[in-house]
């Protein structure tokens, strides 16, 4: 919808921006109740983790690398190649993607 006001192919307000809908339909959290699911217990990880190759598709892998990596999801998921120097067994995460103030200094996490 905004697209197509940029190109004025429309005008008027997005009908589906949520500055919009929030009046008639509440909070988001209202639409769609938050559901936390119990943390695994550390104890029970290396038998969970040892199950994670005999599980079909990527994100199994991705999940291996998380709990490696002890990183953010987002962190992990859209991680690039350019990001992983395997001559040095080092993944430097840009500070763009980094949870925080943007441009901090980090040290590069080792693989």
């Amino acid at each position: 919808m905004d697209w197509g006001k940029a190109k004025g192919h429309r005008t008027g307000d997005n009908p589906c921006d949520w500055a919009v809908l929030k009046h008639s339909l509440g909070t988001p959290s209202a639409v769609s109740p938050v559901q936390h699911h119990p943390a695994l217990d550390y104890k029970e990880l290396p038998e969970f983790y040892k199950k994670l190759p005999n599980v079909v598709g990527i994100a199994p892998l991705a999940l291996q690398f998380l709990i490696l990596t002890a990183c953010r999801t987002t962190e992990v998921t859209d991680a690039t190649w350019d990001e992983i120097d395997f001559e040095n067994k080092l993944w430097t995460i840009r500070p763009e993607r980094r949870k925080g103030r943007k441009g901090r200094k980090r040290e590069p996490m080792p693989l």
